[in-house]
């Protein structure tokens, strides 16, 4: 009876009915498309240009995000003894390669990775080729953020002041890779990643593993979640005719 959708606008089902709760700017392209929370009044909101709205349980604000880039995914961690919230936001540019990973703490949202549009990147002096940032992973007991995008997952040494990143070789380890739309995780020892082609991948601690019978040519899976041993996962089938969205669930 309490869930919240981000379609461009954003929206609340009650139990009873759902209802529009913010309505985007129509003359802008501002909207917002992806969420986390840490409670019913504690929610955040990212999209388009890089949008961000922020609600308290009462009142929904606009936030700063210092970029005009898409944010493409959020994640966020509470610390159980201090009560302290931490969100991360990341997104990329089509139409420049650019692309941004923001920082959320002390009230405040900072920018603390940067894809330039010619090639390099904030944290090193590469020219040829950089990371991409199109989703991201943190946990709350580990200094490290984990991000993918550009067919490639990589690693921050710092998940709040960074100064150099370590690339995932999956490919290397499971023959296989993809590019990863979206990467989830209990722990740092129990890690997915879904992406283009039906792929699924987990990393147990010690290696990679991919899901093989799961590869269809017209699938792509766009998001996970995972609580303990249940994880779904949610895609789209390019069907010749028609597609179609579906959902898989997967159990341990």
């Amino acid at each position: 009876n309490n869930i919240w959708f981000a379609s461009g606008s954003i929206y609340h089902w009650d139990g009873n009915e759902t209802r529009l709760e913010w309505l985007r700017d129509i003359g802008t392209g501002e909207t917002v498309e992806k969420i986390w929370a840490s409670s019913q009044s504690n929610i955040f909101f990212v999209g388009n240009e890089g949008t961000i709205v922020h609600y308290d349980g009462v009142n929904f604000e606009y936030m700063e995000s210092g970029t005009d880039i898409k944010l493409t995914d959020i994640w966020g961690v509470e610390d159980q003894e201090s009560g302290e919230i931490r969100v991360w936001a990341c997104g990329y540019s089509s139409n420049d390669g650019s692309s941004v990973i923001l920082a959320y703490y002390e009230n405040q949202w900072y920018t603390i990775y940067e894809r330039y549009s010619g090639g390099g990147n904030s944290l090193s002096d590469e020219t040829v080729y950089s990371p991409m940032a199109g989703t991201l992973w943190a946990w709350e007991d580990s200094d490290l953020l984990w991000f993918g995008g550009g067919f490639g997952m990589f690693a921050l040494d710092s998940a709040l002041s960074p100064s150099s990143y370590e690339e995932i070789n999956i490919y290397q380890e499971a023959g296989y890779f993809a590019y990863p739309w979206r990467v989830r995780g209990n722990t740092p020892n129990d890690l997915f990643i879904v992406g283009e082609y039906g792929s699924v991948f987990h990393y147990n601690g010690i290696n990679w593993k991919w899901y093989e019978d799961l590869y269809q040519d017209q699938s792509r899976f766009r998001s996970i979640a995972i609580q303990s041993d249940f994880a779904v996962i949610v895609g789209i089938d390019y069907a010749p005719f028609l597609d179609k969205a579906y959902v898989v669930r997967g159990y341990r």
